[in-house]
């Protein structure tokens, strides 16, 4: 789908939105990003889950990333955008696998297997925290949750509650907040969804996560 398609389909807003959203991911500092695409009372809202459910291989393509539907309902979708290698290597991190093992991943060896599990986890009424994971953030903050809810601490300008030292957790947090900064940037320079990504993907982010 090229960017002359995307305008006639009337997609072009939603493949920006989602460039902007996964933009961590793009650049190799997240390894997933989950995404609510509702229905909703607004016309847009509603256009774009359409758009989504129409031509969802379409916009993985144009985005490089793989995706998977965790969550549907009458209202929304919610889906989990993902970089299969680097989502992979996290998850195949022993203490990592130590912790999802106490939710019902132990016997999962590859990514595809703990995405399954993850989707089981999200038919359940309770939300799935460990997803934290999947999401990159620290460990201590997803485990502290998991144990805890409600406690740790809010941080400023927070993308999620911080356990312990907040030095790790705050790197991230300005990691994927400057990611879509760098793509908010590409598009008003270039315009093009799908050059936007191969502008943005050749920026390295990784230095600052060296935690």
């Amino acid at each position: 789908m090229n960017g002359k398609e995307l305008n006639q389909n009337g997609m072009r807003d939603l493949a920006e939105y989602l460039l902007v959203k996964t933009a961590a991911v793009i650049m190799g500092v997240k390894p997933a990003v989950l995404l609510r695409l509702t229905k909703g009372v607004c016309r847009r809202n509603a256009e774009w889950y359409e758009h989504f459910r129409a031509f969802a291989e379409e916009m993985q393509s144009i985005l490089k990333l793989e995706g998977m539907v965790l969550k549907e309902t009458e209202k929304d979708l919610q889906v989990l955008f993902y970089e299969k290698r680097a989502l992979e290597r996290m998850l195949l991190r022993p203490e990592n696998r130590a912790f999802l093992s106490g939710f019902g991943y132990g016997g999962c060896g590859t990514a595809e297997e703990h995405l399954l599990r993850l989707r089981e986890r999200f038919s359940s009424p309770e939300f799935p925290h460990e997803i934290g994971l999947f999401l990159g953030y620290p460990k201590k903050d997803v485990e502290g949750f998991v144990r805890t809810p409600g406690g740790g601490r809010s941080v400023p300008r927070g993308l999620w509650r911080v356990f312990g030292s907040a030095g790790e957790s705050m790197v991230k947090m300005n990691c994927f907040r400057f990611a879509e900064k760098t793509a908010e940037h590409a598009l008003r320079e270039c315009g093009n969804v799908a050059l936007c990504v191969d502008k943005i993907k050749g920026t390295d982010l990784r230095m600052l996560l060296s935690f």
